[in-house]
């Protein structure tokens, strides 16, 4: 693999961790509700970005490696990012 793969690689790995905390705090944090309208709107923007942005990683993950795109979700096991609740 070349080194450029495996930056795309780690790249997704820390984009999913932080989907998982902007995810955490919408749903559990009270923060959030003190947040206002407009704010929690541009989170839950940025969070839809984020995941449009982590499916892009995995499409090129998935191209880079050869097959079928079964090894490349074998590379990325536990990469999973389930649709959004609002």
């Amino acid at each position: 693999m070349q080194p450029y793969q495996e930056r795309v690689i780690e790249e997704k790995k820390a984009l999913d961790e932080k989907i998982d905390k902007l995810r955490t705090f919408i749903s559990d944090d009270p923060k959030f509700a003190d947040a206002g309208m407009e704010e929690q709107g541009r989170l839950r923007e940025q969070l839809q970005h984020m995941l449009r942005y982590t499916d892009v990683l995995h499409e090129r993950i998935a191209a880079f490696i050869p097959g079928d795109g079964v090894a490349g979700d074998r590379q990325l096991e536990g990469q999973e990012n389930p649709a959004p609740t609002a």
